[in-house]
């Protein structure tokens, strides 16, 4: 889908073949503010970002997650291209499918009804994405899958981690900034936290992207 749209509707690149994940994600740190993301953890983020450099532009979904994928004779669907080529990072859709689908099975992404609007629950300590990602299970489907997309764009381990970490600051801001109710941003502060506190402490995430530079 993201080759054919480069195909069919070139203008969503401006004429520029590349991003810089700093520059790219400046407004969305701007945006959160500091009770919410403390600001050693932002600053540890936003190297992670920088570290990343520039990466080549990828039209994305950029809310590809269950609810907008169908399975239909044998066919899989995609839908709500309402914000396609909004983002233009690589792995944004791998990041967003994985973590989402992680919430899903966890209980923690229930339907809230446009009548009652009864609010999510969560468990009293918010579990962290992360601690999945750093998980060294066999069946961990959501490591593969995003091994899988960093192969697939050609990224090196660090532009990857600048690409996880793009994302969760980007998703989060613009949550932040439609007003989202807090309980729903939570857990993506958490995860922010997480891999703020991650990569202080030393993590590469090799693993999770392999080992290369």
């Amino acid at each position: 889908v993201s080759r054919r749209g480069a195909i069919v509707a070139p203008w969503f690149f401006r004429g520029q073949t590349h991003v810089d994940l700093a520059a790219e994600a400046e407004w969305a740190f701007d945006a959160i503010p500091s009770p919410l993301l403390e600001r050693d953890q932002a600053a540890i983020l936003r190297e992670a970002i920088a570290a990343a450099g520039t990466v080549r532009r990828v039209l994305q979904h950029g809310d590809l997650w269950a609810r907008n994928i169908l399975r239909y004779e044998d066919h899989w669907w995609l839908l709500d291209f309402d914000t396609f080529g909004r983002t233009q990072v690589p792995m944004y859709d791998a990041c967003h499918l994985v973590r989402s689908s992680w919430a899903l099975r966890h209980g923690r992404l229930q339907r809230v009804t446009r009548w009652t609007q009864s609010p999510v629950w969560f468990p009293q300590r918010t579990p962290s994405w992360m601690d999945r990602l750093r998980s060294s299970t066999p069946a961990n489907v959501d490591r593969r899958t995003l091994a899988w997309a960093c192969v697939r764009y050609g990224l090196t381990r660090v532009e990857a981690v600048g690409a996880l970490a793009f994302y969760l600051i980007d998703v989060t801001a613009r949550m932040y900034r439609r007003r989202v109710r807090l309980q729903y941003i939570e857990p993506y502060l958490v995860d922010l936290s997480a891999l703020a506190d991650s990569l202080h402490a030393g993590e590469t995430f090799a693993d999770t992207f392999g080992g290369g530079l």
